[in-house]
């Protein structure tokens, strides 16, 4: 897929995850039928979409600014892989999700624009992890945006990468960001280990979370049925040990997250 179909794959992928499936089926067709109109020169924007509902558009521009930010970078760093793009985004979902299980919540474009990096640019991701442990990242970043060569020092080996200079220039910018919480849920990244600790578990828990990672249906049943009998520490460890097999997974298997 060139850039412009990138966009479009990934907004009906963000799209079919926002809106109620009757909704989203309209819009598709609706999409489908501009498109054919001028398929050389379609672009969808916030006017195409009011074309179809000011109440749909309105709930769909973060999705829409979030697919115009990661279609040239996926486009090429990816080929255009429809289902590289999508496991890319089912990560960031994933990670998302494991925020929201803790209460926090990470914003969207500033998680895919680190998570660029974490794919297309490991020595990049690692000076930055590194950096983060001694407090440094923050104003590393802002000097490489603002082009402040004279206050950059542990990021200069970067500053003329063409890659580099193209993803810093995406909004939104990120040196003046916290990105402690970012880091900790790209954490599988960071360490190749596995994060859970199966021995804190319950048996119970053992149990839910060995037949999870089998994917057993039986077990799957159960665990809807007792999950709110388990402690936040059982609960907490299952997540994080899902998380991390489900980035490890080729398919997607998002029933697993689904009695959490």
């Amino acid at each position: 897929m060139n850039k412009d179909e990138t966009e479009f794959y990934i907004l009906c992928l963000l799209a079919e995850n926002e809106l109620e499936e009757q909704k989203f089926n309209g819009l598709l067709s609706y999409l489908q039928e501009k498109r054919a109109e001028s398929p050389l020169e379609f672009s969808i924007d916030m006017t195409v979409l009011k074309g179809y509902d000011d109440r749909i558009a309105t709930k769909l521009n973060e999705s829409l600014i979030l697919s115009k930010q990661l279609s040239g970078i996926l486009s090429s760093g990816l080929n255009g892989n429809p289902r590289q793009c999508k496991r890319f985004l089912n990560t960031m979902d994933m990670r998302q999700k494991m925020a929201r299980f803790k209460r926090i919540t990470l914003n969207s474009q500033i998680l895919a624009k680190i998570m660029e990096v974490e794919y297309f640019n490991p020595s990049l991701f690692r000076k930055m992890v590194e950096l983060l442990g001694k407090n440094l990242l923050e104003t590393e970043l802002r000097a490489l945006e603002s082009e402040d060569e004279s206050a950059l020092k542990a990021l200069i080996p970067w500053k003329d990468d063409l890659w580099v200079r193209q993803w810093i220039k995406i909004k939104p910018p990120i040196g003046d960001k916290n990105l402690m919480e970012y880091f900790y849920f790209m954490r599988s990244s960071v360490n190749d280990k596995t994060l859970v600790d199966i021995q804190k578990m319950s048996e119970q828990a053992k149990k839910i979370f060995d037949g999870l990672v089998k994917h057993s249906d039986s077990i799957f049943r159960e665990a809807k049925k007792n999950v709110d009998k388990l402690s936040m520490m059982d609960q907490t460890q299952i997540l994080e040990g899902l998380y991390n097999d489900l980035l490890s997974d080729e398919k997607y298997l998002s029933d697993k997250f689904k009695f959490l």
